[in-house]
This record gives structure tokens, C-alpha cells and sequence, in this order.
């Protein structure tokens, strides 16, 4: 049996990083153009609502949740592995595990945003948000404890501190970004916020709010980022399927039907017919 192996990992966070803030950059362009929203920083949600910026807002963000899975998925990998072979370096597995639970959480929120429109589904898009936001804030502070633990060298303290920063970060535009929109939609006296104008009342509340969204949604997409150094050095095999051998009557022509492989990791049986 032939093993594959994924060995430029390394583009998974490069696509993220890239991917990620084009869609929001795309989707705000095409807004402003059709006049859905003001063109004054809205909110990142109210420039995938209607379409056709909806649909790319959609189809681009449900590929950034695939590829960050993966990513995730890889790290995961990445992690356990090193834990095995540096047992001081004191990673432990519970940690490991509930990092990528809120990364995996993350993904899910992501999905979320964007599959169920602010307009639509209010309640349900927010929850995406949070989840989303959150989720991947805690995330990264588990990654930046685990790059610590790891860090061999210069490169590694530098991506320590470089990810100490952007969490920091990330903590601070998620407080502004929740508070002064309460603050801000408690002032609003208009009747279209996809449109909020500056004498609608709140508006400055609400430029901080909107513009504390999207340096968030910067921060996250270096942080992911920043996993692409260590990825440099990871060649992940791809799981190994294993066929179950069909259950045949015990007789000389089924019997010499069935055969018996030999793989590095067993071995298996499967039906020549298969």
C-alpha cells in the first residue's frame, strides 16, 4: 500500500492569510458600488448581506473555514508529535485538546457568518460571530503558550512574542468591538444601519466598533499567519484506509478469491474483486 504524504503544508496558513481579507475587501467594494452600504466603514458583516456580494461573501468564507480546519488539523498533528518526542517541555495532552476544540469552534463560527446573514437570521449570525471571534482568540493564546514550550532558537522566541503581541491585540479589538457597538446602537436614530450615516447619532462609537471589527479580523489572519514557519518543517502522510475483508462461505474458490496484504502498518484483507 502506498502512502501518501503532504509535504508544502506550508501554503495552507499563506492562502488563509490571503484569502481571508481579500474576501472582506472584495465584498465591501461591490456593496459600496451597488449602494448597500455606506461607504464610511461598516461593519464586515453588512458588506456580505445582499447579493451578489452575499454569495461571494459566502462562497469565499465557507473555503477560509475548510482551509482553517485543515490547518488546525495540522498543528493538532504538529503538537502531539512534539509533546511525544520532548516530554519535558511539559505540553500536555488536555491542553492540546481543548486548543483545538476552540480552534475546530472557530471554524464552525466562521461557517456560520457565513451562511446565515445579519439580516436574515440575526441571532444565529451573531452567535456565528462570537464563536468565531472568541473561539479563535483563545485559540491562539493556547498556540502562543505552546510556541513558548517549543521555542528552540531565535525564530521560535520570535514568533512567541510576535503572537504574544497580536493576541493582546485581539483581546482589545474584541472589548471595543462588543462595546462600543452596544454604546453605539443605543444612539443610532436611523433606520438603516447597513447605511449609518454621521448624523444619525452613535456615529462615533460606531467607526471605532466597525473599524475595532475589521483590525480583528486582520490580527486573526496573521496569527494564522505566523504558523507558516513552523510548517516549513512538517510533512503530514494522509490517513491510510483499511478495507474489511468481506465474509465469504468457507470453501476452495473463496478461499483462493481472498487476499492477504502487508503494509508497514499491518496488515489487512480485502477481496480481489473489490
Amino acid at each position: 500500500m502506498m502512502k501518501l504524504c503532504a509535504r508544502n503544508v506550508h501554503f495552507l496558513p499563506v492562502t488563509i492569510c490571503v484569502i481571508f481579507p481579500v474576501t472582506f475587501i472584495i465584498t465591501f467594494l461591490i456593496a459600496v458600488h451597488v449602494d448597500d452600504v455606506f461607504p464610511g466603514l461598516p461593519y464586515i458583516s453588512d458588506t456580505g448581506t445582499n447579493p451578489p456580494e452575499s454569495c461571494i461573501f459566502s462562497l469565499l468564507l465557507n473555503l477560509c473555514a475548510v482551509l482553517l480546519g485543515g490547518c488546525i488539523y495540522v498543528r493538532h498533528l504538529q503538537i502531539m508529535e512534539f509533546a511525544r518526542l520532548h516530554v519535558e517541555s511539559g505540553l500536555r495532552l488536555r491542553d492540546i485538546q481543548v486548543a483545538t476544540f476552540f480552534g475546530g469552534f472557530s471554524c464552525i463560527g466562521l461557517a456560520i457568518v457565513a451562511n446565515f446573514q445579519v439580516t436574515n437570521v440575526r441571532r444565529v449570525h451573531y452567535f456565528g460571530a462570537t464563536t468565531c471571534l472568541w473561539g479563535g482568540t483563545v485559540y491562539f493564546i493556547y498556540q502562543t503558550v505552546f510556541s513558548y514550550k517549543m521555542g528552540r532558537g531565535v525564530r521560535m522566541i520570535f514568533i512567541f512574542y510576535t503572537r504574544y503581541v497580536l493576541c493582546v491585540f485581539s483581546i482589545l479589538f474584541n472589548i471595543s468591538f462588543i462595546v462600543t457597538g452596544f454604546m453605539a446602537h443605543s444612539q443610532y436614530t436611523g433606520d438603516n444601519p447597513r447605511k449609518w450615516k454621521p448624523h444619525e447619532g452613535g456615529w462615533l462609537y460606531h467607526v471605532i466598533s466597525s473599524s475595532s471589527e475589521w483590525m480583528l479580523a486582520f490580527t486573526h489572519s496573521f496569527l494564522v499567519f505566523t504558523f507558516l514557519p513552523e510548517f516549513k518543517k512538517v510533512h503530514v502522510e494522509l490517513p491510510v484506509v483499511l478495507l474489511k475483508p468481506k465474509i465469504l462461505p468457507k470453501d476452495e474458490h473463496h478461499e483462493s478469491s481472498r487476499i492477504e496484504r502487508f503494509t508497514s502498518n499491518g496488515h489487512i484483507y480485502c477481496d480481489d474483486k473489490y
